[in-house]
């Protein structure tokens, strides 16, 4: 039966000694205390977080599961990226409706696609056009 209380965290001994040898280990130094299981050739790369930051970014562009991790970078700024391209004809946010058809559809598309997406909830074609509008 165990009947003793934690040990609080601030309260832990940094030097230690094994109760099985003679030898004493001294943890003084704190950098030994943070666990890195990379290779001593790949801790404290330079320009690691953004290396890490783009893998994230990339891996979310790429699968529709998330990761926890791309919750720590915030989203573009979509406002800076239209008025970051004023080289362009048109915005870049015109170019992409107009490239998936939402703002350059015909008459003739438009019938086609009510006739092609009848019955709504029950027509996958129905799901798929009202994705991009």
């Amino acid at each position: 039966m165990f009947l003793g209380s934690p040990v609080k965290a601030n309260a832990l001994p940094v030097g230690h000694s094994h109760p099985k040898s003679q030898t004493s280990i001294d943890n003084s130094d704190t950098n030994k205390l943070q666990f890195d299981p990379r290779p001593a050739h790949a801790q404290h790369m330079p320009n690691y977080s953004d290396y890490v930051r783009n893998i994230t970014i990339n891996y979310n562009s790429f699968y529709t599961d998330s990761l926890p991790l791309s919750q720590l970078f915030a989203p573009a700024n979509r406002h800076g990226i239209e008025w970051d391209h004023d080289y362009l004809e048109q915005p870049l946010s015109d170019k992409f409706l107009a490239d998936i058809n939402v703002t350059t559809i015909t008459r003739q598309e438009a019938e086609k696609i009510q006739m092609e997406t009848l019955g709504q909830y029950n027509n996958q074609n129905w799901f798929r056009e009202r994705r991009v509008r």
